[in-house]
């Protein structure tokens, strides 16, 4: 049965959508093609005077929208019953005087105002700023890039983003110039047509499949925030509804229960990703390392449904997740804290008996204030979040202590078989005498303990399940992630790490036309969510013939879960560093990271910062590095032959493959990216290439190229006004080069010299002596040592000069000369 505490969830979800629906409309009030005769008398009930005119009239396109679907809304709630506190009051009320409105209806504005970061003094002033009073600009006004306003001065040329709905496809990127006016009536109708067919069965389902929808068609909206033009409608709807929630279970707690501050931040962080992701001792290391790589993102996502669960907390409540880390908007009650005193417990008991101490997961909170969120407190939220990251890396430091106190001897004592304890055949790691109790062989075949003394090579059970979720991610097109396992889908893989109860599926169009088969409408909650899409049409997940009343629907990126192939069989190491004739093998191992990335929040000094900040930053980040890289690597030949992405996301991303194409396909995440961020000077991305053997150990040249890629972070680069720029590097060959000059430079030589050499113009020794003296020569701060490197530089390049070469062989060789003694 719905409660108030739903009914508030879906009112903040719905509070500002007549936004959307009012820039679809053609006409104003009066003729307006959508408002109800009904309809247009709210606007003495829910529009504010102020100084003699109506305000905020948007409400009245949001009360038009309940009355569209009310019997939609019948079917969730009694929208009649309460009438002071039903649907169409909550949602339209917002922009009302306080004391016009009923406790509830105060719960959804100022939530609306904890979002927007403006207190109800700021708020009425705000007034003056009500852009959907003028007309034609409110009807053209585009979303500002939230990377636009990071650390640029406001004269500088605006980029927007294009209006549209979800899609992987460039044409999203941002543009500082459109020939039209954005085409909201049509984006209206699609959203429209979509609404139509979430299922009613569940108001939670139905809630959170109306987040994804909103996800799909207002986060490029704005919210029309007239001082935060960077923050899309759904930031802003998200945002509130997860304030709705925390301030009704705050303010509904027992008066000896509650903090002074009615918010909790939580966040929680998973320490050694690295080497739990690149520890493989396989011989075959190519598909082991997607399963790792996958199996973090699955541990992360199951941890956080677990904790939402737990608290009783909505999906709008997670601020922003990326592999490995999530924080959650909770509200600061004794409950929540003793819930998440035993939750914390409950992981890291799971996390150790699984894993060791190989892996672990901080979790802590920090408390919220209204001022803050307000930005009226002496502490910035820039500042609450670092004090929180530092929480969770002092929690990092001590990590399992608390462990050790109560079991000693699983710490530091010797097991019980010594030495001769089995290993993992693949990963390498001790298996215990659980694991023993459920082992397979490298096919997957479960295996007795005597076939263990035979020295068979054995795995554990998580290292078998990495291995198929590597073979199922090749071929998934859907993400079922359900709260309980599914016994009659019990020929499917299902995956529960941790043991938490969380259960998930990776499933294909065709296992998703059995499946319906077989369902009946069960009572069990389930989430299906589109697995990336394809990056010409938009994100349809509510296509799918899959339907019942407790499921929900969405969209989740993740890049590199298609391989590349070779007789329909995932190429090997070896496949990939394969030379064309008599070329040497090596294989690439690529690793970029954005500069700086910890400082993002430090530009926007001066100006309003909100949780919506956070969730837009790791929105767009998401959207980049989890789901644009799948359509740049796809989109390319060459890329999607020779390339296979490990892992990408957050802010920085980890390639391997045929080394030269990874020197080309790093360049264009460079480009694509400065072209995503709007070429914004204070936001760069920096890298490293290796080359490998094939057969070398993958951990080994995972940290050779993440040392590559810091060095790239510690370059300095000296401009001709001697002036330093810092980071914005690629190191390849063991040299960092300023992607903007130095690699520009080496590039152009690169191809001057292969087209002098295909052309028969330039001798091969050229190159040979090139390298000779690279070799002997080191780089100190830019400057070439020891000294007598360049005189013999200098003097080779002399003798070249005066050989029998062509032309453009010698100006090549003046080129080089004068560049390198510059």
């Amino acid at each position: 049965m719905q409660t108030i505490r739903e009914r508030i969830y879906l009112a903040a979800l719905l509070h500002d959508i007549g936004k959307f629906y009012q820039r679809a409309d053609t006409e104003f009030i009066e003729n307006s093609l959508f408002l109800s005769d009904e309809t247009k008398k709210y606007k003495a009930v829910f529009c504010p005077v102020i100084d003699g005119k109506y305000y905020y009239k948007h409400v009245l396109w949001t009360a038009q929208f309940i009355e569209d679907f009310n019997e939609t809304f019948e079917s969730l709630m009694n929208t009649s019953a309460d009438q002071n506190n039903n649907l169409l009051t909550l949602a339209c009320s917002r922009h009302l005087k306080l004391d016009q409105l009923t406790p509830v209806a105060r719960i959804i504005q100022e939530a609306s105002l904890l979002s927007s970061g403006r207190d109800r003094s700021s708020d009425t002033a705000y007034h003056n700023a009500d852009i959907s009073n003028d007309w034609d600009k409110f009807k053209e006004m585009r979303l500002r890039s939230f990377f636009d306003v990071i650390g640029k001065p406001e004269t500088e040329t605006k980029y927007h983003l294009p209006v549209g709905a979800l899609s992987l496809s460039p044409s999203l990127f941002p543009s500082s110039f459109f020939d039209s006016a954005p085409d909201y009536k049509q984006l209206w109708k699609s959203f429209v047509n979509e609404f139509k067919n979430i299922p009613t069965g569940s108001l939670t389902a139905f809630c959170d499949t109306l987040l994804s929808l909103l996800y799909k068609y207002t986060s490029a909206i704005p919210s029309g925030i007239a001082d935060l033009p960077e923050i899309s409608l759904f930031d802003h709807l998200k945002s509130t509804a997860s304030f709705s929630l925390a301030l009704y279970d705050w303010s509904e707690s027992e008066e000896e229960n509650k903090a002074v501050h009615p918010f909790l931040l939580i966040g929680a962080d998973l320490s050694g990703i690295k080497s739990f992701t690149y520890n493989i001792v396989s011989n075959n290391p190519a598909k082991h390392l997607k399963g790792r790589s996958f199996y973090i993102h699955l541990l992360t996502e199951s941890v956080l449904q677990k904790l939402l669960k737990t608290l009783n907390l909505s999906q709008a409540n997670t601020v922003c997740s990326s592999d490995g880390n999530f924080y959650v908007l909770a509200p600061n009650t004794r409950e929540i804290l003793e819930k998440l005193t035993a939750f914390r417990q409950v992981i890291e008991d799971a996390i150790f008996k699984e894993h060791g101490t190989s892996l672990y997961f901080a979790i802590d909170s920090i408390e919220l204030s209204k001022d803050t969120l307000w930005n009226k407190s002496s502490r910035s939220l820039a500042e609450l979040w670092a004090g929180l990251t530092q929480k969770l890396s002092m929690l990092h430091h001590h990590r399992y202590s608390k462990g050790m106190d109560s079991d000693y001897s699983a710490f530091f004592e010797p097991g019980e078989s010594g030495g001769t304890q089995a290993l993992d055949a693949i990963s390498g790691e001790e298996l215990t005498s659980s694991d023993l109790n459920e082992c397979y062989d490298l096919s997957g075949n479960k295996i007795s303990s005597t076939q263990i003394d035979r020295g068979l090579d054995v795995i554990k059970k998580s290292t078998w399940q990495q291995m198929i979720i590597a073979e199922k991610l090749q071929e998934a097109k859907y993400w079922v992630t359900a709260a309980t396992k599914i016994n009659y889908w019990a020929e499917a893989m299902a995956f529960d790490p941790l043991s938490l109860g969380i259960w998930h599926y990776f499933l294909t169009d065709e296992d998703i036309k059995q499946k319906q088969e077989q369902h009946v409408n069960p009572a069990e909650e389930m989430r299906i969510s589109l697995l990336n899409c394809d990056s010409g049409s938009a994100c349809n997940f509510l296509d799918l013939p899959l339907k019942g009343g407790n499921i929900s629907y969405g969209i989740s990126f993740y890049a590199g879960n298609i391989f590349p192939e070779k007789n329909r069989v995932p190429v090997t190491f070896d496949d990939l560093a394969k030379g064309e004739g008599n070329q040497v093998s090596r294989l690439g191992i690529l690793r970029m990271g954005i500069d700086n990335s910890g400082a993002i929040f430090k530009s926007l000094d001066g100006r309003t910062t909100t949780l919506s900040h956070y969730t837009a930053l790791n929105r767009n980040l998401d959207w980049f590095f989890n789901g644009y890289l799948n359509t740049l690597r796809n989109g390319s030949p060459a890329y999607k032959n020779n390339t296979f992405i490990v892992y990408s996301g957050g802010d920085d991303l980890f390639i391997v493959g045929k080394w030269n194409v990874l020197i080309t396909c790093a360049e264009e995440i460079k480009e694509r990216f400065k072209q995503w961020v709007c070429s914004n000077p204070t936001l760069n991305i920096s890298g490293g290439l290796v080359m490998v053997p094939p057969d070398f150990p993958i951990k080994k040249g995972a940290d050779e190229a993440d040392e590559a890629k810091n060095k790239a972070k510690d370059y300095r680069f000296k401009l001709s006004d001697d002036t330093k720029t810092e980071k914005n590097a690629f190191t390849f060959f063991g040299y960092p080069l300023n992607w903007d000059i130095e690699f520009q430079i080496v590039k152009e030589y690169k191809n001057r010299i292969l087209h002098l050499l295909n052309e028969g113009e330039m001798p091969t020794s050229f190159v040979s002596k090139i390298y000779a003296h690279a070799m002997s020569a080191t780089f100190d701060k830019g400057d070439i040592k020891p000294g007598n490197a360049l005189w013999m530089l200098a003097y080779n390049f002399g003798k070249m000069e005066h050989r029998k070469l062509n032309e453009k062989a010698v100006d090549l060789v003046r080129d080089c000369k004068t560049n390198i003694f510059a």
